[in-house]
C-alpha cells in the first residue's frame, strides 16, 4: 500500500472538467437533440408508410402472473409494467438499472452494475447489507440482498413484471415499495434456440446462447441459457496505472422439465454466476489532477464473487378448479474478497475489504382456485438465511475489523381472493400473517494493514429479536367496457427490520431496527382504444410510512460521535404522485411509448431513537426520489433501402430531475438532473434466421454524477459518474 498523503479537503471549486456535467436543470440542447432523434425515427419516410413492413397494428393481450394466477395486464387491478424478452434484447436492457427508463417511478441510483439499489415511488434501500424495500423474485424465488442482484442478462428471460406499490399480501415482507419479477421460459416439445455475438467500444465482448427442446417427446424437456459479458473500464486510475470500472461476468441457467401427465408439471432449475468485475471507483472532488474519468485510488478493487442456486417447482392440477404448487429453493453467494476504496486518493483515508458468505433456503406452497365467480390464492411460505459478514476497514491509516453473524427465519400465511359481484364490478381482499426471527452476533477488532487482529474492541453474542405482523389489502375494480377499467385500492406493506451488520460500536450493534410499515392508497385506470392500437394507464397514489428506516451519517449516540452510516427507525414520511404510461401504433411500422412519473416526498418527523441525530430532518425530501421522470421511446420498421429484408430503428430518451442522495439533503452531494439518449438499429435479411444489430447507449456521451459522498470528519469528498457512450454491434442466429 502507498504511504498516506492526506489531501486538502477545503471546498475548492470542482475540477475544470466538471463544468460540462449536467446542471440542475436539464440541458435544452441535449433534450432537443434527444427528441429530434426520436422524431427522426418516426418520420424517417412518412410518405411511404403503407410500404412499411408492419408492426402488428393491434397490441396483443399481455399475460401476467403478478397475482399468482394468470390474468391479462388490462384486467389486473394494480400498477404494473411488463417488459418482454424481445424488448430486453432489442433495447439492451441488461442490468437492473436499465429498467429505470421503462417503468414509471422506478429509480436506480448509483454506479454499480452488479449491486443495484432500487427505489419505487421514492422508497427503497441504499444499504446493501439490509433487506430491500423492493422485493426481487426469479421464477418466484426471493432474492433477499443487493449483492449481485443487478445482473439478469440471460437469454431465457421471457418477461419482467414490475409491481409498483406495497405487495404485502402475496409477497410478504420486503415489498413496502414494490416487487420485480423475472420470469424465464419453460422448455417444451418444440426445439427453439438463438445465439448471438457482439463487440463494441471499451473493448466490449458479449455472447448469448439459448437452446431448448424435448428429450422425451411429451414427457421430458430441457433448456440451457448462457451469457458472457466483458468490457474495459472507463475510469483511469493514475495510482495503479490502469483503467478501472471494468466488467466481466458469466451467467448460466439449466432447466429440466418433467410432464408425466397432463396434471403434473415438474421443473428443476439450476443457475450460476461468476463475476470478476471491478467494484465502483469513486473520484475525489478535492485531490489535484482528478476528473470524472480519472481517479487516484490506491486499492485494486477487483471483485471475486460466485453465486447461484437451484429451485424445484411442482404444479399439480387437482381438478378443473384447484391447482397445488410447491416452490423449493436453495441459493447463496460468496464474496472473497470484495475490496472498496472510497476516498479517491493514494492515501489510506477510507476503504475496506469485505468477505461475505450467504446461504438461503425457501419453501412455498400455493393453492389456486376458481369457483364460479370467485378466484383465490392461499399460501404458506418459509424463508431461512445465514449471512456471515467480515469487513476490514481502513480510516486514516487505522485498521479495524467487524465480524458479524446473522441467522434469519421468516414464515408467512397468506390468502387473497377476488369475487365478481357483477360482470363489471369485482372486490379483492387479502391478508398475510408474517413472523420474522433474527439472531445476531457481532465483534470488532483492531488489525494491522495485513488484516491480522491485534486486539478486541467489543464483542456481543446471542442477540435475538422477533416480529409478527398482519398486512391486509382491499380493492374494488369496475370494468366500464372490455377496454376500460378503473380500480381503487388500500394496501399495507412492510419491510423487515434487523441489526446493523456493519456496526462500529457495541451500542449500535445491540439496537435492532424495527420493521418499516407503509399504508398505501391508489386509484388507477387502464384503457385500450382505437381498435387496440393505443393502450394506456394512469395511477394516482399516496403512501404513509411509519418507522421509516433511514441511513443516518455520522450520528451522535449517547453523546458519542459515530463514524459512518447507521440504519435507524428515524422518521415518519409520506410520498404521493401520479404515473402515466402509454403505447401506441399510429401507423404501420411505427410504435411509440411514453412513461411519465410525478413524485412528491417529505419527512413528517425525524428523530434518532438511539440518541440524537445531528439534525432534525423533518420537512426534508426523501433521498433518491426525483420529482419528474420522463422517458419517450420510438420504434420504426421499414423495408431496407436497396437490400432484401427489413430495417428497424429504435430510440429512447431518459430524463430525471435532480434528487438528493441522503436524508440530510446535503447540497454538495446533490445529484443533478440527467438526460440520456439511446439509439439502435437492426437489420433482418430475407434469410430470416440471421440478423445484425447496432446499439448505442448515451449517444451524446454525457457525463454526470450519479452518486456523491462527503465526510469532513474522516476527510473525503467523492463522486461516482455514469458510463460513457457504449456502442455494440451484434450478429444473431435463430433456430
Amino acid at each position: 500500500m502507498h504511504s498516506p498523503v492526506r489531501p486538502r479537503l477545503a471546498r475548492a471549486p470542482l475540477f475544470a472538467s466538471d463544468q460540462h456535467l449536467s446542471p440542475d436543470l436539464v440541458s435544452p440542447r441535449h433534450l432537443f437533440l434527444g427528441f429530434a432523434a426520436l422524431g427522426a425515427i418516426l418520420l424517417a419516410d412518412p410518405a411511404k408508410a403503407d410500404d412499411v413492413v408492419p408492426i402488428e397494428g393491434r397490441f396483443d393481450e399481455v399475460i401476467v402472473t403478478a397475482e399468482r394466477r394468470t390474468t391479462t395486464l388490462q384486467n389486473t387491478p394494480i400498477a404494473i409494467t411488463v417488459v418482454g424478452g424481445a424488448d430486453l434484447r432489442d433495447r439492451r436492457l441488461e442490468v437492473l438499472r436499465d429498467l429505470a427508463g421503462e417503468v414509471p417511478s422506478l429509480f436506480t441510483p448509483g454506479m454499480h452494475q452488479n449491486m443495484q439499489s432500487i427505489f419505487i415511488r421514492g422508497i427503497g434501500t441504499s444499504d446493501p447489507g439490509t433487506y430491500q424495500s423492493v422485493g426481487i423474485y426469479v421464477d418466484d424465488v426471493f432474492i433477499p440482498r443487493q449483492f449481485g442482484n443487478g445482473l439478469f442478462d440471460l437469454p431465457d428471460i421471457q418477461r419482467v413484471e414490475v409491481l409498483r406499490g406495497p405487495q404485502g399480501t402475496l409477497y410478504g415482507q420486503n415489498t413496502s415499495a414494490g416487487a420485480i419479477r423475472f420470469i424465464s421460459r419453460e422448455p417444451g416439445d418444440t426445439v427453439v434456440g438463438s445465439f448471438d455475438f457482439g463487440i463494441g467500444s471499451l473493448a466490449a465482448l458479449e455472447a448469448h446462447g439459448y437452446l431448448a427442446g424435448p428429450l422425451v417427446q411429451d414427457k421430458v424437456s430441457a433448456s440451457i441459457a448462457y451469457t458472457h459479458r466483458e468490457r474495459d473500464g472507463y475510469t483511469y486510475n493514475a495510482t495503479l496505472g490502469k483503467n478501472v470500472d471494468a466488467l466481466a461476468t458469466d451467467q448460466a441457467r439449466v432447466k429440466l422439465r418433467f410432464t408425466p401427465t397432463d396434471r403434473l408439471d415438474i421443473t428443476l432449475s439450476v443457475d450460476a454466476t461468476r463475476e470478476r468485475s471491478d467494484n465502483a471507483d469513486y473520484v475525489s472532488l478535492s485531490y489535484p489532477g482528478s476528473d470524472p474519468r480519472r481517479t487516484y485510488n490506491n486499492r485494486d478493487q477487483s471483485l471475486v464473487r460466485d453465486s447461484g442456486g437451484a429451485a424445484l417447482r411442482v404444479s399439480y392440477r387437482l381438478d378443473d378448479q384447484l391447482t397445488l404448487r410447491s416452490i423449493t429453493s436453495v441459493r447463496g453467494f460468496h464474496d472473497d474478497p470484495s475490496p472498496w476504496d472510497q476516498d479517491g486518493t493514494p492515501a489510506e483515508i477510507y476503504g475496506w475489504n469485505q468477505y461475505i458468505e450467504e446461504r438461503a433456503y425457501s419453501q412455498e406452497f400455493q393453492l389456486l382456485g376458481h369457483v364460479e365467480r370467485f378466484d383465490f390464492t392461499l399460501g404458506a411460505s418459509y424463508f431461512r438465511e445465514r449471512l456471515d459478514f467480515d469487513r476490514v476497514t481502513v480510516q486514516n491509516a487505522k485498521y479495524t475489523e467487524i465480524d458479524s453473524r446473522l441467522r434469519d427465519h421468516n414464515a408467512g400465511l397468506y390468502g387473497q381472493g377476488t369475487y365478481r359481484i357483477t360482470d363489471a364490478l369485482s372486490l379483492t381482499a387479502g391478508l398475510r400473517y408474517n413472523y420474522d426471527s433474527q439472531r445476531f452476533s457481532n465483534a470488532s477488532y483492531n488489525t494491522t494493514a495485513a488484516e491480522v487482529r491485534t486486539s478486541q474492541i467489543y464483542q456481543i453474542q446471542g442477540l435475538h429479536k422477533s416480529w409478527n405482523s398482519l398486512t391486509p389489502k382491499l380493492s374494488l375494480d369496475y370494468r366500464w367496457s372490455p377496454d376500460l377499467m378503473t380500480y381503487v385500492s388500500w394496501t399495507q406493506g412492510q419491510k423487515a427490520g434487523g441489526y446493523n451488520r456493519g456496526a462500529s460500536t457495541a451500542l449500535i450493534a445491540s439496537v435492532p431496527v424495527q420493521p418499516e410499515d407503509v399504508t398505501a392508497y391508489e386509484v388507477g385506470t387502464k384503457i385500450r382504444a382505437f381498435d387496440g392500437r393505443l393502450q394506456a394507464s394512469v395511477a394516482l397514489f399516496y403512501n404513509d410510512f411509519q418507522n421509516y428506516q433511514a441511513s443516518v451519517t455520522n450520528p451522535r449516540v449517547d453523546g458519542v460521535p459515530i463514524t459512518g452510516n447507521v440504519v435507524v427507525n428515524a422518521a415518519s414520511a409520506h410520498t404521493y404522485g401520479a404515473e402515466f404510461e402509454a403505447a401506441a401504433r399510429p401507423f404501420r411500422g411505427a410504435e411509440i411509448k411514453l412513461s411519465v412519473a410525478y413524485l412528491q416526498t417529505a419527512f413528517d418527523s425525524f428523530a434518532n431513537p438511539t440518541g440524537a441525530a445531528n439534525t432534525n430532518y423533518a420537512g426534508h425530501l426523501l433521498p433518491s426520489a426525483p420529482k419528474w421522470s420522463i422517458s419517450p421511446q420510438a420504434t420504426y420498421t421499414l423495408p431496407s433501402v436497396g437490400l432484401p429484408g427489413t430495417l428497424q430503428l429504435r430510440g429512447r430518451l431518459r430524463y430525471v430531475t435532480s434528487t438528493y442522495s441522503d436524508v440530510a439533503n446535503t447540497a454538495i452531494t446533490k445529484i443533478s438532473s440527467q438526460t440520456t439518449t439511446d439509439l439502435g438499429a437492426s437489420y433482418v435479411p430475407d434469410v430470416d434466421r440471421w440478423s445484425v444489430s447496432l446499439s448505442v447507449t448515451n449517444v451524446f456521451d454525457r457525463t454526470f454524477r450519479v452518486t456523491g459522498n462527503y465526510n469532513p470528519t474522516v476527510g473525503y469528498w467523492t463522486a461516482g459518474y455514469n458510463q460513457p457512450r457504449l456502442a455494440i454491434v451484434s450478429l444473431r442466429y435463430d433456430l
